[in-house]
């Protein structure tokens, strides 16, 4: 069998099937073995009420505590201030590419967007956000020995006239990523995918205006915003 091939294929197979497999590939993440018992216990019986945590309405008491659970969880884990709220959606990633633009931009194509581009997911937001505004894109790479490298933010050519400034914390295709949230002179609301490097670093919550991160990265699904 030509296992480079299975991999390349996405197959995902234990070499030992009495061990469990600690899956690394990108997305979903391996979970303790307590935790996936928790959560297979839950699917059946939440909490003793006779029902799957999947079939609770969302207007129950019992959904209630589970979301305010959550919400302080993320509010403790990430130091988030109370000035911001947390929001959990459906789409993923993709679906607040148009969702940011759509929020922050009553006026549409009236509006200005910059797109800091880095790579990747922050061209794809950019992208999607042209049907709604207007988009004005920051080149936030060079090439440089064939190999890409930020610029110092101090060397993008911003404005102060834009509704938000957008930017990805780490662009995974290419191997960029931000280590610290760039500072700006002006009060442009500075957006940011977190998507894949989010609860794994100190966010300058003083920097930001909206942070998003979808479902398979780290802790889940949320938005956090001012």
């Amino acid at each position: 069998m030509d296992t480079t091939c299975a991999a390349l294929d996405g197959s995902i197979q234990a070499h030992d099937l009495s061990k469990t497999l600690a899956n690394f590939s990108p997305g979903p993440a391996p979970l303790p073995i307590d935790v996936l018992a928790e959560v297979r216990r839950d699917l059946l019986n939440w909490n003793g009420t006779g029902t799957s945590v999947l079939c609770l309405t969302h207007r129950s008491p019992q959904f209630g505590s589970i979301l305010r659970e959550a919400v302080q969880s993320i509010r403790k884990l990430l130091i988030v201030p109370q000035s911001f709220e947390i929001i959990f959606t459906h789409g993923g990633g993709h679906g607040q590419f148009s969702s940011v633009p759509l929020n922050l931009c009553p006026e549409g194509k009236e509006n200005v967007a910059e797109y800091v581009v880095t790579g990747t997911w922050s061209e794809r937001a950019a992208k999607e956000a042209e049907k709604y505004v207007t988009v004005k894109r920051v080149e936030g790479v060079c090439e440089s020995s064939n190999s890409s490298v930020v610029m110092p933010s101090r060397a993008w050519k911003t404005g102060a006239k834009a509704s938000y400034r957008y930017l990805c914390s780490n662009e995974t295709v290419g191997g960029i990523e931000f280590h610290s949230i760039p500072r700006f002179k002006d009060d442009v609301p500075l957006v940011i995918d977190c998507s894949s490097d989010i609860a794994s670093k100190k966010i300058e919550w003083d920097r930001v205006g909206v942070i998003f991160a979808c479902a398979p990265k780290n802790i889940g699904r949320w938005i956090v915003c001012s």
